[in-house]
């Protein structure tokens, strides 16, 4: 018996599973049910960064993938305990995983913490950019959420095709005049209201991996990337018939320890009439 939220495929999506993808899947936080229930079609690798996938990872420790397991934020307190396990070049975009590289900075690759969006990363970037100018990827940094007041004091090194996918940014973009990267924007969530109302502006196999952009995407099937679309976390809703099954012998059990004959002569006692209950 389980009392964990349950989640389905989207009705529009269920009719196509079989253009899905099992890699993508693999990669996909709200799958975990499927993916339990064939467990040979896993990518393990891809899995291995799930963050929803812990259980099935710890019971299967010898398919997991380091470096991608070191990106998992659900990750981290396993792998603060097992430090041999850690990838210090992929942990270090892991926004769960501050305190660890805070405490081992001299170990992590500062290209790959300018795509970690905690705020207490952007400072140490801030910091050893003080030290040496050039560790900066600025085109890492350029799609990172967290970073926009360091971009802006850093205006020229903004790499204005990356930033078109960083979501909080969508008002420097909209006030600017550079040439749109149609890749870098349909990945980006704040970017739907412009790009339904300028459909030339979207590359579809990047969209597809967008949750935003469901209702454009079911809207137009047979133009998504059902590789990309795999990996979405948008195309599974709640099961709640299968949540309501799976609660139902909890749901009995309450009822019956509410109801239990020695209860309910304790609650006529208080004053408490069934119409109360």
């Amino acid at each position: 018996m389980t009392t964990r939220l349950c989640y389905r495929l989207v009705p529009w999506v269920a009719e196509r599973f079989d253009q899905l993808s099992w890699s993508g899947l693999s990669a996909n936080p709200f799958a975990i049910s499927l993916l339990s229930e064939h467990p040979d079609l896993i990518d393990w690798k891809r899995l291995s960064s799930n963050r929803h996938a812990m259980d099935l990872l710890l019971a299967n420790i010898d398919l997991i993938d380091r470096c991608e397991f070191s990106k998992n934020p659900s990750a981290v307190g396993y792998l603060t305990r097992h430090p041999e396990m850690i990838d210090w070049r992929s942990i270090s975009r892991n926004y769960e995983a501050v305190d660890l590289i805070l405490e081992n900075h001299q170990k992590v690759d500062t290209y790959q913490l300018c795509l970690n969006p905690n705020p207490r990363i952007i400072e140490l970037l801030r910091k050893r950019k003080r030290r040496n100018k050039d560790c900066i990827n600025w085109a890492n940094l350029s799609t990172n959420p967290s970073a926009i007041d360091f971009l802006l004091d850093n205006f020229t090194h903004i790499n204005w095709a990356t930033i078109f996918s960083n979501p909080m940014a969508i008002n420097l973009l909209t006030n600017s005049s550079r040439e749109v990267s149609k890749t870098h924007f349909s990945r980006n969530t704040s970017a739907i209201p412009i790009l339904k109302r300028f459909p030339d502006l979207i590359e579809w196999r990047n969209l597809s991996s967008n949750p935003a952009a469901i209702d454009i995407l079911r809207e137009n099937p047979d133009m998504v990337d059902y590789t990309a679309l795999s990996a979405n976390p948008a195309i599974f809703e709640f099961d709640y018939e299968k949540m309501r099954l799976n609660f139902q012998p909890v749901a009995d059990e309450i009822s019956a320890l509410a109801m239990c004959p020695e209860r309910v002569a304790k609650y006529r006692e208080m004053g408490y009439g069934y119409d109360d209950w």
